[in-house]
């Protein structure tokens, strides 16, 4: 059964009696039933109000509201409010809502579409055409935007849903969940996929995936920024850009993952952690600084095939208050620059499975510190710091060891602690306060330390 319902052309037929001012208030309700229907909604106004509810496959929704009449009065309640309810496979959705109502809240939009695809049932008709499974798309351009998509598979499925939302103006706020649990491990085709972009003042995002092949891109551009992803169980990538102002952002990824955060200057802070397979990049290009990253082991319980857990981190910050610590448990490698600004960095890599471990850390100078401790298997670390209130102590517990440290002058001291087998470390400090303390116990042994003055 195909239905086609336009709104918009009537109700302003319906109006144009009205007096002038009823002329600012639409309402469209509209409720489908079956395969492949259709909606358009097209409502001018002060007070836009859209309800549509579709139950069954195939179906299309497309909502656009704009702004107010030029020389109307504006209410203080959403100028613009778009509410979809989808039940069915490859649902697709469109809301594009433009107002700047300085009165109230311009633009709210919400989208629920949840897929019924039944794998007991082998009919050609209930199979997913090729795409998503449900498909949502918002675009807001207003003075507040608020979007809400939830996507569901309410009986496990064999694609995943697409969620893409555009948000122009000041103040903002988008929130995504989708949970797609597929059938008997197989992974989807498509994988799910969020895009958010936000442009503007108030910038918030919050994406949470569940299950199968996730895939993420963020990009909030200047001003108050924050981001949180949560991606949960399968081959999971990321990416956050947040472009300046207040930063922040949480990304916390479990199995295949992948991670890219660039905040590009002012507040910045962003914590990632990640377990099973990883790999992360932070690049935070200067001001506030932060930045924590946990890979791996002690989160969500492995599964019997789990061998993931590869881990490497990349954390570049570029100047000012500096900070960073990295946490990774197995098979590691790790590398710090911060470039100058109030320093410290602490790297821990904890051994295990074949760890080959790895740690670099340069800071170039000011009021440094850096601790690495690495515990068993192939270690090695580097660490110069180029200047100032300077201290760095490094243990590195059996197997391969090394370490390297070159300070370049101020208020220096040096530690190193190896305990067993390769070892080897070379000290070099190069004026002021110098100190330094080597004890290598058992195997290779060897130590150089110069210290200058």
């Amino acid at each position: 059964m195909k239905n086609t319902i336009l709104t918009g052309a009537s109700i302003v037929a319906l109006i144009a009696a009205a007096p002038a001012s009823a002329q600012q208030v639409q309402t469209s309700d509209i409720w489908q039933n079956g395969e492949d229907n259709s909606a358009t909604v097209s409502q001018q106004g002060n007070e836009n109000l859209s309800d549509v509810d579709q139950d069954g496959d195939d179906n299309f929704v497309e909502v656009t509201q704009t702004e107010n009449p030029v020389g109307s009065t504006p209410f203080n309640t959403p100028s613009n409010e778009s509410i979809i309810d989808q039940d069915g496979d490859n649902s697709r959705a469109r809301v594009e809502q433009n107002n700047d109502n300085p009165g109230g809240q311009s633009n709210i939009a919400n989208i629920t579409q949840v897929s019924s695809y039944d794998p007991a049932d082998t009919d050609a008709d209930s199979t997913v055409p090729s795409g998503y499974a449900n498909n949502a798309r918002v675009i807001q351009n207003g003075s507040d935007n608020q979007s809400t998509m939830v996507q569901d598979d309410s009986a496990g499925g064999i694609t995943g849903a697409a969620a893409y939302n555009s948000q122009e103006g000041t103040g903002h706020r988008s929130t995504i969940n989708q949970d797609y649990t597929g059938v008997n491990g197989v992974e989807f085709d498509p994988a799910s996929r969020v895009d958010v972009i936000q442009s503007g003042t108030n910038n918030i995002s919050d994406v949470d995936q569940s299950r199968q092949a996730n895939s993420l891109i963020v990009t909030q551009s200047a001003s108050n920024n924050f981001s949180d992803v949560d991606q949960y169980r399968q081959g999971n990538t990321g990416t956050v850009l947040q472009s300046g102002s207040d930063n922040d952002s949480n990304l916390f990824q479990d199995q295949f993952n992948d991670a890219t955060v660039s905040q590009t200057g002012d507040g910045n802070d962003s914590n990632l952690i990640q377990d099973t397979s990883n790999f992360a990049s932070i690049t935070q290009s200067g001001n506030g600084n932060g930045s924590l990253v946990t890979q791996g082991e002690g989160l969500a319980p492995p599964s019997p095939t789990d061998v993931g857990r590869d881990n490497s981190a990349t954390v570049i910050q570029s100047g000012d208050g500096n900070t960073s610590a990295i946490d990774q448990r197995r098979d590691s490698t790790a590398l710090v620059t911060q470039s100058g600004g109030s320093n410290i960095s602490d790297i821990q890599q904890i051994g295990g499975a074949g760890s080959d471990n790895s740690a670099i850390v340069e800071q170039l100078g000011s009021a440094d510190v850096s601790n690495i401790l690495q515990d068993g298997a192939n270690q090695f670390a580097n660490v110069l710091q180029n200047g100032s209130s300077e201290y760095s102590s490094i243990m590195q517990n059996g197997d391969g060891n090394s370490a390297l440290v070159d300070q370049s002058g101020s208020n220096n001291e040096s530690y190193i602690d190896q305990n067993g087998t390769g070892n080897a470390a070379t000290v070099t400090q190069t004026g002021t306060s110098d100190y330094s303390s080597v004890a290598q116990n058992g195997t290779g042994n060897t130590a150089t330390v110069t210290q200058g003055n």
